[in-house]
């Protein structure tokens, strides 16, 4: 199966542990077989804290910063599509819009030129 993946993939084997449901896999390794990473590690429930901390500390630092002008003062651009949508209240008004619904996406039914034959 690895052999027919594509280079630069990568697989989470969550069995590493017990073995591994790949068959490439080494317990506590990070390996790479035909370009494909297999990552075996068994401790990652330990690693996601700290990812999960930096990943949210960084989005809510860019959110921050959409809310300070060049002069780095507090000012919420009501254009911007992110406060938009987020800020509820502003210079003591209330401005929260709700979210307009996702656009509506039509299905083809007939496959696309290169599938035909």
């Amino acid at each position: 199966m690895i052999r027919s993946m594509k280079y630069g993939s990568v697989i989470v084997d969550l069995a590493a542990e017990t073995g591994g449901n790949c068959e490439f896999t080494q317990k506590d390794q990070i390996v790479v077989e035909n370009g494909v990473k297999i990552i075996g590690l068994t401790d990652l429930p330990s690693r996601m804290s700290g990812q999960s901390s930096a990943l949210y500390s960084n989005n809510i630092t860019k959110y921050l910063q959409l809310m300070i002008n060049k002069n780095n003062q507090l000012e919420c651009d009501l254009n911007d599509d992110v406060l938009k949508y987020s800020v509820i209240t502003n210079a003591g008004n209330a401005v929260w819009q709700k979210m307009p619904p996702p656009a509506k996406v039509e299905k083809k039914t007939e496959a696309p030129a290169a599938h035909k034959k």
